[in-house]
């Protein structure tokens, strides 16, 4: 879990610039530092912190670069933004069920309300309740990465957004399975509940495969 801590304005500049990609001898040269005192706000920054009702985590890879999987740190909207935002995505949600994009759609709303201030909600709840779509759970971030396997939503939309070549296994009804080999699709499927895939050689669109979300058994990335 992320913990409270003052956070100061030197350590958010570095981590600005290091969504660009740095080494920790540029940073600290750019922000007029040792290369401890980076290493220092690397590891508060690797095990998460709490800032502001955010939260923040970064990775970091070999040879001392340094990137961030948090984009963006935080949300650059005003109220009216969030309310139509928490509106989009709801609906989408609702539009989507039992769909890895629509389920992810939900999440997010949850966590979004999750971060907004006491005042920003007074202001959004009222006119999200009138409007139909309701209030989202309030959902608490995490910093689990999105590649741990399996078909959670959120691995299986990382797939689609890697373009990734998949093998799914799914059930088809009386103790059979079939597995299919292909892409899945960025094209919203024509039922709902489904995961559009596009098969390995198939000529176009109309050859994709629709497969309920909750008969996937299993899905794994093919190799190059």
């Amino acid at each position: 879990m992320a913990r409270e801590r003052d956070t100061t304005e030197r350590e958010f500049k570095m981590l600005k610039e290091i969504h660009g990609g740095m080494t920790i001898e540029q940073a600290a040269e750019r922000l007029g530092v040792s290369t401890t005192t980076v290493d220092n706000w690397r590891d508060d920054l690797r095990e998460g912190v709490e800032f502001l009702d955010s939260y923040i985590k970064v990775d970091f890879g070999r040879r001392n670069r340094m990137d961030t999987t948090v984009h963006p740190i935080f949300l650059p909207a005003n109220s009216s933004e969030v309310y139509a935002l928490l509106m989009i995505l709801q609906e989408y949600a609702k539009d989507h069920p039992r769909e890895p994009r629509g389920m992810m759609a939900e999440k997010l709303a949850g966590k979004v309300h999750h971060q907004l201030t006491l005042y920003a909600r007074d202001l959004v709840d009222k006119n999200l309740v009138e409007s139909g779509v309701g209030v989202p759970d309030d959902v608490c971030p995490n910093f689990e990465k999105d590649n741990h396997g399996g078909c959670e939503p959120i691995y299986l939309t990382m797939l689609e957004k890697s373009v990734a070549r998949v093998s799914i296994v799914y059930d088809v009804g009386d103790g059979e399975s079939a597995c299919v080999r292909g892409k899945l699709s960025c094209r919203c499927p024509v039922q709902p509940g489904c995961v559009r895939v596009e098969p390995l050689g198939a000529a176009d669109e109309s050859e994709d495969l629709e497969i309920e979300y909750d008969k996937i058994v299993f899905v794994e990335p093919l190799g190059k």
